[in-house]
């Protein structure tokens, strides 16, 4: 899954490496409001006019612990340095996943996995 640290930044109109803080990480109370452009399959579909997007963040914590508060053990949780599709502020790799340009002051995770099951007992 998308690691929710990398929804804090603008990803349109954004060079690779240019990380521009512009949307809230913690749980917030008023959706993120966007105009809708193609598809997250196909970015130039015509997918009509005036459609927006509503969506609200919730952090890595937020995501554990709701699924421990639902009756979850975490069995792994590990975050990746690169993301299965791209993003503006990061340079895709020929057949293979995004990262952050060489060069980047600093790392961010891209992506988490995360196995949870249910004790039987």
């Amino acid at each position: 899954e998308i690691h929710p640290v990398i929804l804090v930044f603008e990803p349109e109109g954004v060079a690779p490496g240019e990380l521009r803080l512009a949307y809230p990480y913690w749980e917030h109370r008023d959706p993120v409001t966007f105009a809708v452009t193609g598809s997250y399959a196909d970015p130039s579909a015509d997918v009509g006019e005036g459609l927006v997007e509503h969506g609200w963040g919730h952090g890595l914590g937020e995501i554990v612990n709701a699924l421990i508060e639902a009756g979850l053990r975490i069995d792994s949780l590990v975050e990746h340095p690169f993301l299965a599709w791209g993003l503006g502020f990061l340079t895709e790799e020929p057949n293979g996943p995004s990262r952050l340009p060489d060069g980047t002051a600093g790392e961010l995770p891209l992506m988490f996995s995360l196995r949870a099951s249910k004790p039987l007992a």
